[in-house]
């Protein structure tokens, strides 16, 4: 029997602070978007995108692109030292997660 069959499978999300999760939706990202590997092009992006936009030389409201930048910047920060909830457990049991003393569902 090959030892990865019974391996318990691991899901990472990005773990945010009220804060950050907001800088995520004024760049109208998700939380999907910063699992890749190429999160810092992604937030890149969006800021660009969204910049064009807001920008005051091109008519757009000031105080919209003061926030876009700072959530842009916010979210690099957290790019440079990117935070993870990791779960891992077998498929449909149980898991006790030491690190919060509790029991969580099935993944």
């Amino acid at each position: 029997m090959d030892p990865e069959s019974i391996k318990p499978e691991r899901k990472a999300a990005p773990r945010l602070s009220r804060d950050q999760t907001k800088c995520l939706k004024v760049l109208d990202l998700g939380r999907k978007d910063l699992a890749s590997n190429d999160r810092h092009a992604v937030i890149r992006k969006a800021y660009k995108r969204l910049a064009k936009h807001h920008h005051p030389d091109v008519g757009g409201d000031t105080e919209k692109f003061k926030e876009l930048n700072r959530a842009h910047e916010q979210m690099l920060m957290w790019c440079e030292n990117p935070n993870y909830t990791c779960r891992k457990a077998l498929e449909d049991c149980w898991s006790y997660d030491s690190f919060t003393n509790r029991w969580s569902p099935p993944l």
